[in-house]
């Protein structure tokens, strides 16, 4: 985003009729450009922060009445001079008002411009600043109070408990590199373990939902995963409640995911068909097992699927070890079977008998879902949002157990500083210290125009 000195300007609010449009100007010249599209008295800007009534002038031209008002930085959201006018929601208005900002010296603000500008400068951190993005995208009150803490700060909060105690334990560490009998090393080292265990926790606490993540910032994923035929596209349109996936009794059918929204007491979740499972030599559906793989890997709800009449097999093997065993497990085609698929006792999940045909079983499935929707994926303690607070955030815990298990072994004390000084350098990129500038474009370029 080249020229993040000049003035901006775009429509924050999405016009609409009986609605309204707010025009954001923010820059060094915002007041000057502002002063000439809105009069009020007193002029705009002599009473900062007061709300104005007044008019809106374009080419000379009273075209709205409206509200103004002016934000001097850094009080704004952007840490600029900023003017706000509050429209009524006519898109030829407030187009003509940005047209006339432009010709008065303003730009025309890239999408996520004010927000890119209120991190650079120093008005919220990178993970704030991901999370204005999961507040417009929520798709439940849940979601939505998730993201808006880490609007306040949840995440660098976070950030700075673990960095404080990555700090403390690294101290220790290096303390015990300077002796060099093994009785000064064990002392140095006493309660390191458990501190170690307890920063871990914290770390996985906080990715506790990820594999929902599909949630904050977008929609939690139901999937359904299992056998090549075993009934899963006719249970996806059964939940549904529409047809959208193809179903034909010859196997591997869906050979990519096939989606669908669903909303489940109030929250909106994405439930998807996946590609059976099986070996197979088609390069096409091999990679819709591998995708089936990798969806039911970050699903908040995972519904393994066993077609009543064969039973469990390699593939329902294979679909449950990638859930953790915290899937559901669902035993079709009851329409036909009286028996529960030969499930194997040890799952720890207690079967639901359905038809997909015949709708038989399917509310319990679908408030078995609704159960693990409403805490989670079964999950708790969502803290982090978004892919690339994810990934820094698992760096991290992976650094922190590394760090632990060589500490277990007695192994080098110096490996174990090591990955805790790579795990603080993580948590720094979590909140956008040391990150690259394709890091920043790639966060925000999801914004849209006016955040």
């Amino acid at each position: 985003m080249d020229g993040v000195s000049a003035t901006i300007v775009a429509v924050c609010t999405p016009p609409g009729e009986g609605g309204v449009g707010i025009v954001r100007l923010s820059g060094c010249e915002a007041l000057g450009i502002g002063r000439r599209l809105f009069r009020c008295r007193p002029e705009l800007g002599k009473r900062p922060r007061q709300v104005r009534l007044g008019e809106v002038r374009v080419g000379g031209e009273v075209v709205d009445s409206a509200l103004g008002w002016f934000l001097p930085g850094p009080g704004s959201y952007t840490g600029e001079d900023t003017v706000e006018v509050c429209c009524h929601g006519s898109p030829v208005v407030l187009s003509a008002v940005v047209d006339a900002a432009v010709g008065l010296g303003a730009r025309v603000a890239a999408g996520g411009e004010f927000t890119l500008r209120a991190f650079l400068n120093g008005r919220m951190d990178l993970a704030q600043a991901e999370s204005v993005v999961s507040v417009v995208r929520a798709g439940s009150l849940a979601e939505a109070a998730a993201a808006v803490g880490g609007l306040n700060g949840g995440v660098k909060a976070l950030a700075v408990r673990l960095q404080g105690g990555l700090v403390e334990v690294g101290a220790r560490l290096e303390a015990a590199l300077d002796f060099a009998d093994e009785e000064g090393v064990s002392g140095a080292l006493e309660g390191v373990g458990g501190a170690m265990v307890g920063l871990e926790e914290e770390a996985a606490r906080a990715l506790a939902g990820e594999q929902g993540a599909g949630g904050l910032g977008g929609r939690m994923v139901v999937a359904l995963v299992g056998g090549v035929n075993v009934g899963k596209s006719t249970l996806f349109n059964r939940l549904l409640g529409q047809e959208l996936a193809i179903v034909d009794a010859g196997p591997g059918t869906t050979r990519d995911m096939v989606r669908g929204e669903w909303w489940v007491d109030g929250r909106r979740v994405e439930l998807v068909d996946t590609a059976g499972l099986r070996e197979t030599g088609d390069r096409v559906e091999r990679e819709g097992v591998r995708r089936s793989l990798a969806t039911a890997a970050r699903a908040g709800v995972v519904v393994v699927v066993v077609d009543g009449t064969r039973g469990w097999g390699e593939a329902e093997d294979q679909a449950w070890g990638v859930t953790g065993g915290r899937g559901l497990v669902v035993v079709n085609k009851a329409d036909v079977c009286s028996g529960e698929g030969d499930v194997p006792e040890g799952l720890g999940a207690v079967p639901l008998r359905v038809s997909g045909l015949t709708g038989q079983g399917v509310p319990a499935l679908r408030e078995a879902i609704a159960e693990r929707v409403g805490n989670g994926g079964g999950q708790a303690g969502l803290v982090v949002t978004g892919e690339r607070q994810r990934q820094e955030m698992r760096a991290v815990l992976g650094c922190v157990r590394r760090a632990r298990q060589v500490i277990e072994r007695g192994e080098w004390v110096e490996m174990a500083a090591v990955e805790l000084r790579e795990a603080r350098r993580h948590l720094d990129r979590l909140v956008g210290r040391d990150v690259e500038e394709d890091v920043l474009e790639r966060v925000f370029r999801e914004f849209c125009v006016g955040k």
